[in-house]
């Protein structure tokens, strides 16, 4: 008895199609501009809200701290990022923006092991006790 294909066989196989031609189109990209042998990338990272701070990891192996550039302001931080990983050049970004205020100048920044941490203190929400007449 045959076996019928379900439709997931089909996606599956036209995922790995798709793989297999992005792959392709990188190769072509090298050999045209082989100065350029790395893409931006989105690194993982994980957000925790504790509270009066957040606290951020982000995952960037093959990079050395001198090459990682922080910046933040009101509402916002962005980092960004070079290294290299078997001959590879990486080029990590990211943007994040926070529903509350931060306070840029108590960031604490530590890399260690191919993670770095971000300590962002919240800043308090200045509010005003109206009086009622």
């Amino acid at each position: 008895m045959r076996r019928r294909r379900s439709i997931f066989d089909e996606i599956s196989r036209m995922i790995d199609e798709l793989h297999e031609e992005v792959e392709d189109i990188m190769k072509r990209f090298q050999e045209i501009f082989p100065e350029r042998t790395y893409m931006e990338e989105t690194p993982e990272h994980e957000i925790f809200d504790e509270g009066d701070k957040y606290r951020i990891l982000i995952f960037m192996p093959g990079v050395d701290k001198e090459n990682i550039n922080v910046e933040a302001g009101d509402n916002w931080i962005r980092i960004t990022a070079a290294g290299t990983i078997a001959s590879e050049t990486r080029r990590y970004y990211l943007y994040r923006t926070f529903l509350e205020k931060i306070n840029p100048d108590g960031i604490r920044a530590r890399y260690k092991n191919g993670v770095l941490e971000l300590e962002i203190p919240k800043l308090a929400p200045r509010g005003k006790r109206i009086p009622v007449e």
